[in-house]
């Protein structure tokens, strides 16, 4: 078996160009929250996991629904301000340790109710999938180790980056269907609102002045 079918991830012969038009759902929350991701296809919602997909019983619940509304088929990543992410059975926390390294600690998310063949299912996933020797990873932290290069060269510290994707775009949809949320297509809303938030904890003097002055959730649009 390879290790792409052991980490849930199938073949597709669907370039992967036509991806960007997959709908995608976001919500922010107070002091920097947010949760972004794509919605899941219906044949994906199943209560079992099956080739090494993750076990998805908790949408039927009826809990799960009235809380998350239209997010109940959200797979995306759930951040909490400022470093701890959740994306599906796996957490990630990145503790800053200086200008160009970071400690990185992954944890596997498991349901107590799971049967032994699904736990071990979703823990082969996980680590096949993220961490240091996760497909994803691997692939990925090239990627990051050379932006950071790029960005301390001369041709990098010498032009501003562009964080303007869709911006002024998002609009907030707030009805019946559950929290206020983002209905687009691929974008950086959670992402501009990390950073939004950032700022204003980084400028507060104290808490109490946080507590009063941080940023209110977007009402109309990102």
């Amino acid at each position: 078996m390879s290790g792409r079918s052991v980490a849930g991830l199938s073949r597709s012969n669907t370039p992967s160009g036509t991806n960007l038009g997959t709908p995608q759902i976001g919500w922010l929350g107070e002091y920097g929250h947010a949760l972004a991701g794509g919605i899941v296809p219906q044949k994906r919602r199943g209560s079992k996991a099956r080739k090494g997909k993750a076990v998805r019983s908790w949408r039927a619940r009826p809990e799960a629904r009235k809380a998350l509304g239209a997010a109940i088929n959200c797979h995306g990543s759930s951040l909490l301000f400022p470093n701890f992410c959740i994306t599906g059975q796996h957490g990630v926390l990145r503790l800053p340790k200086g200008p160009f390294r970071t400690e990185i600690w992954w944890f596997c998310l498991l349901d107590r109710n799971l049967s032994p063949e699904e736990n071990a299912t979703v823990r082969n996933r996980v680590a096949s999938l993220v961490g240091a020797a996760g497909l994803l990873d691997v692939d990925d932290g090239e990627n990051w180790g050379q932006s950071t290069l790029g960005a301390k060269s001369s041709a990098g510290r010498r032009y501003p980056l562009n964080y303007a994707m869709g911006l002024g775009r998002g609009e907030i949809i707030d009805d019946e269907n559950g929290p206020p949320r983002i209905e687009a297509s691929i974008n950086e809303y959670a992402q501009f609102w990390l950073y939004r938030n950032w700022a204003d904890w980084m400028a507060a003097e104290s808490w109490d002045q946080l507590a009063v002055n941080h940023p209110s959730v977007p009402e109309t649009v990102v």
